[in-house]
Formats: C-alpha cells, sequence, structure tokens
C-alpha cells in the first residue's frame, strides 16, 4: 500500500522507508580526524575526497532515489505531477559534455521538485533507430539490433555513474514502442494526411538515402557522410504538416514561458508567414498527387483557370515554356479539366513549384474564397492556410534500420493500412552482413532487395490479392515526434498513452539546436492529435529550457587543427584561438567518464551547472581552470562543517563572543540571509529555471555562514538551521556530498530535537528532507514583474515585495487585488511559485513601471 507522509510531502511505500532507513546510515565519516581541511586551499586533496564519498553513499542514495521512483510509476490521476523530461539520447555508446550539462539539469529539476512536495516524474529512454546507430553498427560490423542494445546498457551505466534517476521507459526500437508509432501514421493515413507525393529529393550517394532539406548544410553536403547531395525526384511518403501550419505559426495555446519565444520566432522564420492556400489534387493519367499553391482560390471557379508548374516541377520532365504536360480535374468548378502547362516566373512559390493561373483574367472575392476552403475541407483536397516556402514533412528512409512503415500496396486497391491487429509490423530477419554491404545507386530501401518473400510478399486485407508490403521506413524525427506521450506513464499494451490522464510536458530540457526540427514535429503530431479528440491540449512542452553546446578551446596553425601541447612550442602569434563544438578530430573532445574517474560526479554535476546560465555556450578552457573554482567552493563547505563539529564538542575550540547587541544583529542578518537563499533557490530551480542563480545564491550563504563560523552566533539554532539548509539545498545537486556532510553535522548537534522545529528530521539522512522553509513571518517576499523585449528574451521591469506570511496559501485572485487595476488590465498570466515566490507578466512594462512608482507597496 503506499501512503502519503505530510512531513516529507512525498509518496514513498512505508515499509521501504524503514528498510532504507536503517541500511543507509554509516557510521563514521571523513570528519572524524581533527583538523584534517586547513584554511589554505590545497588543490590536490580535494578530488579524492570527493571519490571516498561517493564510493561510501552512491549504493544508498540510489536505493533511496529507485523507492521514490518505484512510488511514482504510476502518476495519481487526481493530481497532475510535475512532468521533467530531458530530449532522449542517441544510443551512441558515449555521453558527451553537452550531454552531461543537459541531464544534470533535469536530475536537479526533479529532485528538487521531490524535495519541495511535488508529485513529479523524470522518463528516460533512447531515440535508437535511425541512420546514426546504422551507420554506427556498419562500422564495427554489427548487427544495428545488438550494437543499440550493448551501447543502451553502457549508457545507463554512464547515467548511474553521474547519479542521475529516471523513470526508464521503452526504446524507439523496441516493438512495444514502434507498434503505436506504426498505429500514429496510420491515424493520418486514415486522416488523409499521410500520402505519397513525388518531388525532387536529396539523395546522399554515400550513405544511399533521402536527406530532408535541414540534413543538408550550407555547401549543399550532407550533415553526416559530407556526401555532395543530388537532386533526384522520387515517389516519397509525406505528412501534411501544412494542414497545421497556420495554427503552428499562431501558436496561440504557447503560455511564452522558458524559451518558447527565441523557438518560435526561429520555428516562424522557417515555416515563414502563412501567405496563400495549399491543394492537392489527383492527376487524371496516372493517380499521382500535385500539389498546387495559390493566394487566390477563387480563381478556381473560372474555367479558363490553369495550372503552371516550373521548369524544375517533376512534370516538366525538360519541356519547353507552354508546353501542355498533363490534366487535373477542377472539382470547384463541374469536375472540368485543367490544363497543365510549364510557364517561367520568378514568383513561382517555392513549395510546390506549382501555382493556379487564369488566361487573360484576374479576380478577387473574399467570398468565393470562403466557399473554396469550406468546400476543399469536405472534398479532402487541402485548402490549408500556408507559407509558399515551407514544404509537407517527408518521412521516407530508404534503410534497414527504422519503424517499418505498415502500408501494404495491392495492385487492385492502391495502399492499404494494416489492420490494427497485425501491428507491429516487425523488422525481417536479414543476415546483417547482406544488409551492411548492400549499395544501391537507385533509390530503393534494402528490405526492398533483401528481405525474404514470406515477409515481403502478403495479401491485400481489402480483397485479398496478392500484394507487397511497403519498403521504406519512417524518419527517427517521426519516432521521437510523440514519445513524450507515451513517456507519461507506465507503458501499456493496449493504448500508446491514456489523452484523459496526460498532461503536458512541464519542463522540457534540451539542445536548442532541436528548434526547426523535433520540437515543430511534436507540436504538429500534438496539434493533430488534439484534434481527433485523443488529447485534451495542443501544445506538447508547458515550458522550454533550451541549453546552448559545449565549446571546447581549439587551436589552428595555418588552418589546420593542432593539441594544446603543440600550441604551447609555437609562437602564441602564429596559433589561432577560438571556441568550437567538441570534436575528437579538433582534439577538444573531453570524456565525461575521465572527468568523474579523477573528480567525482559531484564535482562534474556542480561545474556542469554552475557557470552560465542554460542558454549561453559552455566555453570549455581546460580541466583544471573548469574545477578549480567548484574544488575551492567544496573546500569552503568541508571547513565550515569541520569547524562547526569542532566549535560544537572541542571544549578548547576558540571562538569570539560578541556582546548582546552585536549578536542579536549577527544573527537577525543570518536568518535574513536563511529566508532569502531559501526562497530565491528554489525560485531559480522550480520556476525560472536558471540554476546557475540558484548556486550564485548558495555561495552568498555560505558567505553568511562562515562569517559567523568564528563568533558564538555558531551555537546558536539559527545557524544549525543555515547550515540544514545549506545542506539540503545541496542534495539534488551534489547528492554524496550533500549526504556525508549532512551525517557529520548531524552528529554534531547535542540537541537534535531543535531541528524539528524547522521542519528537518535528524532522523533521517538528508535526500528524505524537506526542502527548506522561510520561517521570518516578516520576511517580505517578492512579486517580480517580467516582460518579452525585442529579442523574444523575458527581462525582469520591476520588483515589488509585499508582506504576507504565507505565500502557499497565495491565489492568482489574491496577487490580482493586491494590484492597481491599470496594471491587473497589463497581465498576461501569473505563475505561483509556492513558498517562493510570484511572477506576474505583463504586456507594456513602461506602464506597470510607471504605475508601480506612483503606488505605494
Amino acid at each position: 500500500m503506499i501512503c502519503f507522509s505530510i512531513r516529507t510531502r512525498k509518496i514513498i511505500p512505508p515499509h521501504l522507508i524503514v528498510i532504507f532507513r536503517k541500511s543507509s546510515t554509516l557510521k563514521s565519516t571523513i570528519f572524524d580526524k581533527p583538523k584534517k581541511f586547513k584554511s589554505e586551499f590545497n588543490y590536490s586533496y580535494v578530488p579524492s575526497i570527493l571519490k571516498t564519498i561517493e564510493k561510501r553513499w552512491s549504493v544508498h542514495i540510489n536505493k533511496y532515489w529507485s523507492t521514490v521512483i518505484d512510488s511514482t510509476k504510476q502518476p495519481n490521476s487526481r493530481i497532475k505531477p510535475k512532468y521533467i523530461l530531458s530530449m532522449f539520447p542517441y544510443p551512441s555508446g558515449q555521453l558527451h559534455l553537452g550531454h552531461i550539462r543537459i541531464y544534470t539539469t533535469s536530475d536537479i529539476l526533479f529532485k528538487t521538485s521531490i524535495l519541495s512536495g511535488q508529485q513529479s516524474i523524470h522518463p528516460m529512454g533512447f531515440d535508437s533507430f535511425g541512420l546514426p546507430a546504422e551507420n554506427a553498427a556498419k562500422s564495427n560490423n554489427q548487427d544495428p539490433f545488438l550494437w543499440t542494445r550493448m551501447n543502451v546498457e553502457q549508457m545507463k551505466q554512464q547515467f548511474n555513474n553521474m547519479n542521475y534517476h529516471f523513470h526508464w521507459r521503452e526504446c524507439t526500437s523496441d516493438q512495444s514502442y514502434y507498434r503505436w508509432t506504426q498505429w500514429l501514421f496510420i491515424e493520418l493515413y486514415k486522416s488523409g494526411l499521410a500520402y505519397q507525393g513525388v518531388s525532387q529529393v536529396n539523395w546522399d550517394p554515400i550513405d544511399c538515402t533521402v536527406l530532408a532539406d535541414e540534413q543538408v548544410d550550407e555547401h549543399g553536403n550532407s550533415w553526416r557522410s559530407g556526401a555532395k547531395v543530388e537532386k533526384r525526384y522520387h515517389k516519397q511518403w509525406l505528412i501534411k504538416t501544412n494542414a497545421f501550419a497556420d495554427e503552428l505559426y499562431r501558436g496561440e495555446d504557447i503560455l511564452d514561458t522558458g524559451h518558447w519565444s527565441m523557438i518560435l520566432a526561429h520555428q516562424r522564420w522557417w515555416i515563414k508567414k502563412p501567405n496563400g492556400y495549399l491543394f492537392y489534387f489527383k492527376l487524371n493519367q496516372n493517380n499521382q498527387t500535385l500539389q498546387v499553391f495559390t493566394k487566390y482560390p477563387e480563381l478556381f471557379k473560372s474555367p479558363r483557370a490553369f495550372i503552371g508548374i516550373s521548369k524544375s516541377h517533376w512534370l516538366a520532365n525538360g519541356g519547353d515554356d507552354n508546353s501542355l504536360v498533363g490534366k487535373v480535374c477542377n472539382p470547384f468548378c463541374e469536375n472540368q479539366l485543367m490544363d497543365i502547362r510549364i510557364i517561367s516566373s520568378v514568383s513561382m512559390p517555392r513549395s510546390t513549384q506549382a501555382t493556379l493561373l487564369v488566361l487573360r483574367e484576374s479576380f478577387e472575392d473574399e467570398n468565393i474564397r470562403k466557399e473554396i476552403i469550406e468546400q476543399s475541407e469536405k472534398l479532402g483536397v487541402g485548402g490549408y492556410r500556408t507559407s509558399d516556402t515551407y514544404r509537407d514533412w517527408l518521412i521516407s528512409r530508404q534503410r534497414f534500420w527504422g519503424t517499418p512503415i505498415p502500408i501494404i500496396h495491392c495492385p487492385n486497391c492502391g495502399p492499404i493500412p494494416e489492420d490494427h491487429d497485425n501491428l507491429p509490423v516487425t523488422l525481417p530477419s536479414i543476415e546483417y552482413e547482406k544488409i551492411s554491404s548492400f549499395k544501391s545507386q537507385q533509390i530503393a530501401s534494402p528490405l526492398q532487395h533483401l528481405a525474404p518473400d514470406q515477409w515481403l510478399k502478403v495479401k491485400c486485407p481489402n480483397c485479398g490479392t496478392e500484394a507487397q508490403r511497403e519498403t521504406d521506413t519512417c524518419d527517427t524525427f517521426f519516432d521521437s515526434a510523440w514519445y513524450f506521450l507515451r513517456y507519461f506513464a507506465e507503458p501499456s499494451p493496449k493504448f500508446p498513452f491514456d489523452g484523459s490522464n496526460l498532461s503536458p510536458v512541464s519542463c522540457y530540457v534540451g539542445g536548442k539546436e532541436h528548434a526547426a526540427l523535433h520540437l515543430f514535429y511534436a507540436r504538429f503530431i500534438t496539434h493533430f492529435l488534439h484534434s481527433k479528440g485523443y488529447i485534451q491540449f495542443r501544445e506538447p512542452f508547458h515550458t522550454l529550457l533550451m541549453q546552448a553546446i559545449v565549446k571546447g578551446k581549439t587551436y589552428k596553425l595555418n588552418g589546420k587543427y593542432i593539441t594544446p601541447e603543440e600550441a604551447r612550442e609555437i609562437d602564441s602569434d602564429k596559433v589561432e584561438v577560438t571556441f568550437e563544438k567538441m570534436s575528437k578530430s579538433k582534439g577538444t573532445g573531453v570524456n565525461p567518464d575521465e572527468l568523474v574517474d579523477q573528480y567525482g560526479s559531484d564535482a562534474v554535476r556542480w561545474t556542469m551547472i554552475s557557470v552560465g546560465n542554460p542558454e549561453s555556450e559552455r566555453l570549455w578552457e581546460d580541466n583544471e581552470k573548469e574545477f578549480g573554482p567548484t574544488l575551492v567552493f567544496f573546500h569552503r563547505i568541508l571547513l565550515t562543517i569541520e569547524e562547526f563539529i569542532s566549535a560544537k564538542n572541542d571544549t578548547k575550540h576558540k571562538i569570539k563572543i560578541l556582546d548582546e547587541e552585536k549578536y542579536n544583529i549577527a544573527e537577525e542578518k543570518l536568518t535574513y540571509s536563511i529566508d532569502k537563499s531559501v526562497s530565491n533557490v528554489l525560485y531559480s530551480i522550480n520556476s525560472s529555471y536558471q540554476i546557475r542563480n540558484g548556486t550564485s545564491t548558495i555561495h552568498k550563504l555560505i558567505n553568511s555562514l562562515r562569517s559567523n563560523i568564528g563568533t558564538n552566533v555558531v551555537h546558536s539554532s539559527e545557524f544549525e538551521r543555515g547550515l540544514a539548509s545549506l545542506l539540503v539545498m545541496l542534495s539534488p545537486i551534489t547528492p554524496c556530498f550533500a549526504a556525508e556532510c549532512w551525517q557529520a553535522f548531524i552528529e554534531a548537534i547535542p540537541e537534535k530535537n531543535v531541528l524539528k522545529k524547522y521542519g528537518f528530521d535528524a532522523s533521517k539522512p538528508v535526500y528524505e528532507q524537506q526542502w527548506p522553509l522561510v520561517q521570518n513571518p516578516d520576511f517580505k517576499y517578492i512579486v517580480r514583474f517580467t516582460y518579452r523585449d525585442e529579442n523574444g528574451k523575458e527581462q525582469e521591469c520591476s520588483r515589488i515585495q509585499i508582506k504576507l506570511k504565507d505565500l502557499g496559501s497565495w491565489t492568482e485572485n489574491e496577487i490580482r487585488n493586491l494590484l492597481d487595476p491599470i496594471i491587473q488590465e497589463e497581465i498576461e498570466w501569473i505563475d505561483i511559485v509556492k513558498h517562493c515566490s510570484v511572477v506576474v507578466r505583463v504586456k507594456n512594462n513602461q506602464i506597470v513601471q510607471q504605475k508601480l512608482k506612483e503606488s505605494c507597496y
């Protein structure tokens, strides 16, 4: 039976807590030897101390968080959990520093949420289908299934070494997962949004696959193989993302929190502002799909209307200007046949290379346009409001390691979706030596040539005629476009997700290089599923926390990369020093495993999040420079704990005795520093998601404690509260270090019940504590007023302090009633962070600033 503990504010099976508590108490600490840590900083000893601590505590911390995760596997349907999700990785076999930055952030967000009393989930899996895994398997001469499984286990161990804790979910290459990826494709197909169309595609002659436009660099080379991309025509599977282009461009349901403004601006730049309408017609002669873009759909009503295509259109086939290349049925003009002619025009839509024209006349009529759009929806021929540059999503890939497209091609019935009861359509068993050696300069999947007949040849589900399976597989972006829906709860074999109990991701953590592709496709899928009634929301992510890449210091001589060792031996004026994306070939690759071996996981975690806010690029100098401040930070805390123990237990320990007046002033300042710290750190982690600001506040609290450690204030209960608060706040960030210091701290306190009045439980380890609360009833909470500047960045324009005894009881209406009516009109939304602060987003910052100056707060 699961119980809810009011004290810890976490859902944990009681019997597991008892078992854990007995097994997690260590009898000694590194502080047993007196005066081990000197005031003078010694760089060399701290890493060994951290490694010793990690060996002592990792197993206990893992046991505890495993019980927490087990107890929250199925979210309470009555209480929507805080959903913390980081972008899942390819199973490449090796985490890099960019991964470490992202997953350290999400782990801290998750654990802070639990400590602050929120039910939270933190799922993880692997984006294991696709070209990267297939190419890696080829390079290592292994079956991609075995290669992927081996790398998944290796990366899970790396996650464990970093003391990350997840609700583990399926990989996209698991049959239990891609069964529902195929279900999603069929739903799109039945809704008329998945179709086959002939288009000009990007062919990679080395990887022998089709690439999306975004996978080709500015020089026309493949993003992965580096090959010069060739332009070819081929019949492909596409998804009509244009059907929701107008909705996705407007983004009306986006709350504009976190980095949404930046991401939405990037997506709008990519798809461009809708300026016309896209239609889909079946060609009269061969049942092919023809896309036609026009700004004036009313022209369909003219008997003189025709379709103009460019010379580069796949139907042109080298024809001359004004050549007639075919006809298409006009459903809006009594099914008359419209000519398709080659024309020369600089204004041809880039997306379709086909537009609607009328000979010798032109007119605009909004009423007829509206009528055409309404008819087109009923006829299933599009009429989607979109731009003349944005193209539908090409998902066909000619490779083996991917989700099989669940379509059967019948000579009588055409493309027919596989029955739901027959899903998943699994990959056939083929000797991988045949797959890895398969090369074809024709656009063809290896499945088409290598799959056994018992897989390839099937009966048509409609008429029973001999038919053939589709042999293309899905692009990996299709696999990842919906995983956040599946990962919300434990996977079910009966349905892809529980739409009635599903929530958007509270905070999505990842790299901002995925703004145009993954994040856009994820939005499209949720808009589609919402339109079909499967889910209750249109936007998948409440807050985006997009992290910039980690760059390494590179050295070049005459345009060629050299090693740091070589650079030191050359005149510095001749060496070009820059920061670039980390790469082994450039000599800038840093292996996180080596950092953990040298410094310990706590030091790596702190180093990755204590410098720079998420949107800032992380410029990695060298290991010694990066870890220097971190080791100083740990040294100061070790010294503080040791001096506290000495003050409590050593009768010869000397301290400065302050008189009553100075003592009261010092204690009052310390109280304010503690209250401000516990409030600001929680706000920085749980609300603004700027963990770097939280670490700065932690430094300030350490300064306050250090300034009192040598006086009689060290014997006050307020000092004990401050030290306890510091260690609890460190627990989600540096778990092993905080656990060791906490145990030594607790053992040094003679009256352990004193901590109880502050909400701490001396009988429990630090990671079982609740988040510290503000104790001073007169403490002034901050109301922050923010706005979006012209670059889309959230800025704070004003703040006020209002004395209320319990911020946890505030409601949105109470906040509004505190403010001037003119300010109330400018409010976009209000975010209340329990026991922390309030953020008020406003439309016009100048009006608010002026009104706040006139008001007395």
